[in-house]
């Protein structure tokens, strides 16, 4: 089942790289209402992601979370990423609350937390869309921009979505974008797309509509580089000395 994969991402904190088990969706299905220029935008999107063999690309969040007497905390985290298809993701992740790493080489995945020293190997299917999709079914895992990441954005991010619509030229920073809004049954997201020739995603903010006190995930896109040249050693694992290795754990109910 193909969902905006970060859909409780915000909620809880596991050992994977901005990873949360997400919840599965039962609403009987609806037929989507998405406004044609907004479906063409994301596509567009889309279809210059997928074009791109190599690319690298960072980020900066803040996400909210419920305290332990339930009020709602901003955390600010800031990520690098690399990627290269079909078969290799890198990905570091620092910010507030954590120190994560997470690699993935066309035949395991390895997730590290620096902070407490442990990390977790599971073996993967050989491309990053299936790798996805096995987190996702078999432990409950995601982090927030995979959608993004996969062979084909455009059918990943457009699944579930139920309604969609095209809000305007806004700006983000000093980059004029086209700014899309679309409603999922858990979720509502906007994204903020670059206007011109190489349509970047430069901003995301998500909803997380059925959680207590509705809290967001607001994330910025920034020096998205494409025909990196990257070899094996890229997606290379260099575990933290003395790291304990720890299981990663299948979410029973995720399958």
């Amino acid at each position: 089942m193909h969902t905006f994969r970060i859909a409780a991402a915000a909620l809880a904190m596991l050992i994977c790289f901005g990873c949360a088990s997400t919840p599965k969706q039962e609403a009987a299905p609806r037929e989507a209402a998405i406004d044609v220029r907004a479906a063409e935008t994301l596509r567009r999107m889309s279809d210059h992601l997928k074009s791109l063999s190599a690319f690298t690309f960072a980020t900066t969040s803040v996400v909210e979370q419920l305290g332990p007497d339930g009020q709602k905390l901003q955390f600010s985290r800031r990520a690098s990423i690399a990627v290269r298809r079909p078969n290799g993701v890198h990905a570091i992740s620092r910010g507030d609350d954590w120190n994560k790493e997470y690699v993935f080489d066309g035949k395991s995945i390895t997730i590290i937390d620096r902070n407490k020293n442990v990390f977790s190997v599971a073996q993967m299917p050989v491309n990053i869309d299936e790798m996805f999709d096995t987190l996702a079914e078999k432990y409950g895992l995601s982090f927030p921009t995979c959608d993004l990441l996969y062979s084909d954005p455009n059918a990943t991010l457009s699944a579930d979505v139920k309604i969609g619509r095209y809000v305007g030229m806004h700006q983000v920073g000093d980059t004029k974008c086209h700014h899309l809004a679309f409603s999922q049954d858990q979720v509502d997201w906007q994204i903020w797309i670059e206007d011109g020739d190489q349509p970047w995603p430069r901003k995301l903010v998500v909803t997380y509509k059925n959680a207590p006190m509705v809290p967001q995930d607001v994330i910025l896109f920034r020096d998205w580089k494409s025909g990196a040249p990257f070899t094996d050693k890229d997606f290379a694992v260099s575990l933290p000395a003395d790291a304990t290795r720890v299981e990663l754990v299948a979410d029973e109910a995720a399958r």
